[in-house]
């Protein structure tokens, strides 16, 4: 049966629309799909970068005997979550260690104990100053006769782990608001 050419024609033209609009509708969802793609690569490299850079470091060394230094380690993140606990027995020197490059130079604490060389971070950061008072006192503490505990704080991973929470919120914004909020047009 032949569809008389007016018909043809609106039919046409329904379908050409039908078509059109399942075309729009597609690049919609690509469109969605590469948002909340690159909202989640963001977003896991912001998580990453906050848990490595995030950790402060808590340093209690102790006194069993005099000139005996047992020390421990408790890395927590962002203040609050313990993420690892290390003991050192035998605690005899701190220093300052030092990775250069051509962006400059960064620092961190090392601890020498009876089981060799431990980093207080596993980083390096700024600051050679706070490092090196942070040495001074940890040897200070060891050559010293009393045996009030030591408390030690390394905080200097929290500016990073907050530069990295940019990248967690604009993660979650290409997500949520681009990907998955979008106004429908």
């Amino acid at each position: 049966m032949q569809l008389h050419p007016f018909f043809s024609g609106v039919y046409n033209g329904f379908y050409a629309y039908f078509l059109i609009g399942r075309l729009r509708k597609a690049e919609r969802v690509k469109d969605r799909v590469k948002s909340i793609l690159f909202g989640l690569v963001f977003l896991i490299i912001g998580l990453v970068f906050m848990f490595v850079f995030g950790q402060i470091s808590e340093l209690r060394c102790e006194k069993p005997q005099l000139y005996v230094v047992q020390c421990s380690l408790e890395q927590k993140f962002l203040g609050v979550f313990p993420v690892s606990s290390k003991t050192f027995l035998d605690v005899n020197d701190a220093w300052v260690e030092t990775s250069c490059d051509d962006d400059g130079c960064s620092y961190r604490v090392v601890l020498l104990t009876s089981d060799g060389q431990q980093p207080m971070t596993p980083y390096y950061s700024s600051g050679l100053g706070a490092r090196e008072d942070m040495a001074w006192e940890i040897n200070s503490y060891i050559q010293a006769e009393g045996t009030a505990p030591l408390f030690l704080t390394e905080k200097s991973g929290l500016f990073f782990a907050l530069f990295a929470m940019i990248f967690v919120l604009v993660g979650l914004y290409q997500m949520i608001v681009k990907g998955i909020l979008q106004p429908r047009a």
